[in-house]
Order: C-alpha cells, then sequence, then structure tokens
C-alpha cells in the first residue's frame, strides 16, 4: 500500500472555485458539510454541477501543470489523461464529476470508501481514504500505483510510509 502526495516543488496546484463549489453544495449538504467532505464520505452526484476549475500558479519554483492533484485532502482533480487512466479504479471507490474550464476537460473525484482506526483495511480496494491524527489520506494499492506509471501520470507520488494507519 502507498500513500499518495502531492508534488508542489515541481507542478503548479489544480483547484476549483471554492466559493462556486461551497455556494453548490449549501443548500444540499450545508457548507460546513461541503468544506469537510472527504471527512463526511458523502456522494454528491445529485447535486453536481460543472463547478469552474483553475490552475493555481502560486508554488514557488513549480514550472508544469499536472494530470492530477488533490484538491483539499482525500479529493482529487484530473485531467483527461488522469480520468482515462485511473477511471476502472475511481469508478469502484467514488464519483468522478466534471469540472468546468477554458484549459480542457477536467473531473472532481470525491473518494467514499474510508478506513476507520480499529477497522481491518480495505485491502480489496485500489484507493480509498484513511483518517491518522490529523486530515485524510489517500491511499493506494501497488495495482493502482502501476496504472499511474503505465500512464505516465505526473503531479502526484507515492511513500509507502502508511503507519499512521495501523
Amino acid at each position: 500500500m502507498h500513500k499518495l502526495h502531492e508534488d508542489q516543488e515541481r507542478f503548479h496546484t489544480l483547484s476549483l472555485d471554492t466559493e462556486q463549489y461551497l455556494d453548490l453544495l449549501d443548500p444540499y449538504i450545508g457548507e460546513l458539510a461541503a468544506m469537510n467532505l472527504p471527512k463526511r464520505n458523502m456522494p454528491i452526484t445529485e447535486y453536481w454541477k460543472p463547478v469552474n476549475f483553475k490552475l493555481n500558479k502560486n508554488n514557488e519554483g513549480a514550472t508544469e501543470a499536472p494530470d492530477w492533484s488533490f484538491y483539499t485532502a482525500g479529493n482529487l482533480i484530473l485531467n483527461e489523461k488522469a480520468k482515462t487512466a485511473l477511471e476502472p479504479f475511481l469508478a469502484e471507490v467514488g464519483e468522478i464529476l466534471p469540472l468546468q474550464s477554458d484549459a480542457g476537460q477536467y473531473y472532481f473525484f470525491n473518494c467514499l470508501v474510508k478506513y476507520e482506526s480499529g477497522e481491518a483495511l480495505p485491502a480489496d480496494k485500489a484507493l480509498f481514504k484513511a483518517s491518522p491524527s490529523i486530515g485524510i489520506d489517500l491511499i493506494c494499492s501497488d495495482t493502482f500505483k502501476q496504472a499511474v506509471s503505465d500512464a505516465d501520470l505526473q503531479g502526484m507520488y507515492f511513500t509507502s510510509d502508511i503507519e499512521a494507519l495501523v
């Protein structure tokens, strides 16, 4: 198993229009739940309308746009290449929702499989969320990591440092 990390030294950050995102979800699940979506583990497909996507160039020294990146811990933003390569895995564990952008097609991924401390690790899942002492982490299988490598997806990296889960 591997923990996902955003490579902010080399890549810009992918982001959503936060105000638009919160305004969209607030009437249905509340603003606080929307801000803490990964912790709440809630599906949002039925409320979703494409939200504006943007590339933030605020990572000092970053020079490239990633294929995939975090949008808050536990959620991802993917370009078309990343969606195509990872969709077989992602569709099993969450929602892939379209974003609106002039920079091409991007997607928001809301992971709906979450490991809670004390439970058996969901070893049959290619990707899941876990709550370490602070925040949310995304953990993936060797098969998922290999799919990322095979597709040459850029923007995230993996470590085997998941002892916070044990």
